[in-house]
């Protein structure tokens, strides 16, 4: 994982770990920081990619409400946004900061975690 896939706002898993971090700072390259569950800075942190998960998917909001999708197949899930339909391949988007990028990209809105009010 390098900071070229990475946004502001992106989650991670401290690495080992279930514990998720938010991507705060970008420095460079080779270099980011994140803030963990609390809001407590985390610098210079081993962090790892979270699977993309069905789970993952339930527990994004876009505009304050759930995430509208369905699965059809373990090859295509079709999200209904606020500015569009739009499917994807699970194969190829298998990380949460991914998806995280390529729905922001697609729709032009930024997913919330439901845990953030």
């Amino acid at each position: 994982m390098t900071t070229q896939e990475l946004r502001i706002g992106n989650f991670l898993h401290y690495a080992g770990t279930n514990y998720v971090a938010k991507v705060d700072l970008i420095h460079g390259r080779n270099h980011f920081d994140c803030r963990d569950e609390s809001g407590s800075f985390t610098p210079n942190g081993s962090y790892s990619p979270i699977p993309l998960t069905e789970q993952w998917l339930l527990d994004f909001t876009e505009d304050g409400e759930p995430l509208c999708f369905e699965k059809w197949n373990d090859n295509a899930w079709e999200f209904y946004t606020t500015t569009g339909d739009f499917t994807v391949n699970p194969e190829r988007i298998k990380y949460v900061h991914l998806f995280q990028n390529w729905f922001r990209f697609t729709s032009g809105t930024e997913l919330t975690f439901k845990t953030e009010g």
